[in-house]
């Protein structure tokens, strides 16, 4: 509890009013100030009176974009056995805050608000505390106390529609396969043929041997879906001050982007304590989760690029997602396989398997550009 500026107002007034006229020996002044004081003290005592109210229910998105609102919902309670005075609800995310005017509420009524909450950084963030603050009537004190639980939500970086038939686009159809041959008898089977000198005894098969009166064995192939490698790069000294965040935007387009399209995604980044897995990415929200908690690094915390490079086959592809000063060392097993995306840069640079842009929007114009 403490006083506004009005009631600090009030109390210094009064101190002057009734020190001068202690001074100069007027009854009326003293009064004056005696009165001022009363009436904060008063307001002091009316505004402590609603302990009884209590948040009984909360919720809001565990998830969000960056750029959108977090709907919060709140349902108030009355568990006191005296009416609760009209108060004010303050909840906050990061340094945004909402508040919202609540009515008076009776002993055991219920009233639920809604209301939102701007999630404008990237991040896993916390909701709350959650306050409730009560002004007297003449606004001279205030009054303010913690309810209900602190919330969590993850703020998930943007995610720009990629389509066309730019660089990569084109093993990202759900139906691209690759089918190799296999002695694996745990893979699927293809068809039967004659058996040749070097064929596994263990996929002869003797009915239709017996038969043909020649050896004849199961031929397996090995089903896999291409993959996608997507390298951010969390450097500082890769990136522009406010280039980070678009390349983080970049790097969850291009996955999410290969997950609907039925890629196998590997998403690594040089974040020490966020680097990703090298097995294969199941949803699109296992991308968003991981991409919402990198942070730009420096010294120890940025690993070196080579050992989170893991290829299984020959159409693999990376995409290395860095700034304009970024730098990626050669590395002979990705050949023509390796796609470097600079944001923050220059437009207009071009090189070889290098795709320059602004930000996130003009790298998706570019992609849609089919430039």
């Amino acid at each position: 509890m403490k006083p506004t500026r009005s009631g600090i107002g009030v109390l210094i007034a009064s101190a002057i009013v009734a020190s001068l006229g202690w001074w100069w020996g007027y009854l009326e002044l003293i009064v004056v100030g005696v009165v001022g004081v009363v009436v904060v003290g008063t307001a002091w005592l009316a505004i402590r009176r609603f302990a009884g109210l209590e948040v009984s229910a909360r919720s809001s998105p565990r998830r969000v974009t960056r750029g959108e609102n977090v709907a919060c919902r709140i349902r108030l309670t009355n568990a006191g056995s005296r009416a609760v005075p009209a108060v004010t609800l303050i909840d906050t995310l990061l340094d945004q805050r909402a508040e919202t005017f609540v009515v008076g509420l009776v002993p055991g009524d219920r009233t639920t608000i809604d209301y939102e909450l701007p999630a404008e950084r990237r991040g896993v963030h916390e909701i709350g505390p959650l306050l409730l603050r009560r002004q007297d009537l003449l606004g001279l004190m205030s009054f303010q106390r913690e309810v209900g639980p602190v919330d969590e939500v993850i703020v998930h970086p943007r995610v720009y529609t990629l389509t066309g038939s730019r660089g990569m686009d084109h093993v990202t159809d759900a139906e691209a396969r690759l089918l190799r041959a296999t002695h694996d008898p745990l893979a699927g089977f293809q068809s039967l043929r004659d058996y040749v000198s070097g064929d596994d005894p263990r996929t002869i098969h003797w009915p239709s041997t017996a038969r043909a009166g020649h050896l004849v064995v199961r031929e397996f192939v090995d089903a896999r879906r291409p993959q996608l490698m997507v390298i951010l790069d969390t450097s500082m000294t890769s990136h522009t001050e406010a280039g980070f965040e678009e390349a983080v935007d970049v790097a969850a387009s291009l996955a999410a982007h290969a997950v609907r399209g039925g890629l196998d995604v590997v998403l690594r980044t040089n974040d020490r304590q966020h680097r990703g897995q090298p097995t294969s990415l199941r949803s699109e929200s296992e991308v968003l989760d991981l991409l919402a908690r990198v942070v730009p690094t420096t010294g120890e915390e940025t690993l070196p690029f080579a050992p989170l490079v893991t290829l299984d086959g020959l159409d693999d592809s990376v995409a290395v997602v860095t700034g304009p000063h970024g730098t990626f060392p050669r590395l002979p097993q990705l050949a023509e396989r390796l796609t470097i995306i600079r944001i923050g840069g220059v437009e207009s640079m071009r090189r070889v398997g290098t795709i320059a842009a602004a930000d996130a929007e003009g790298f998706a114009r570019t992609w849609l550009a089919g430039a």
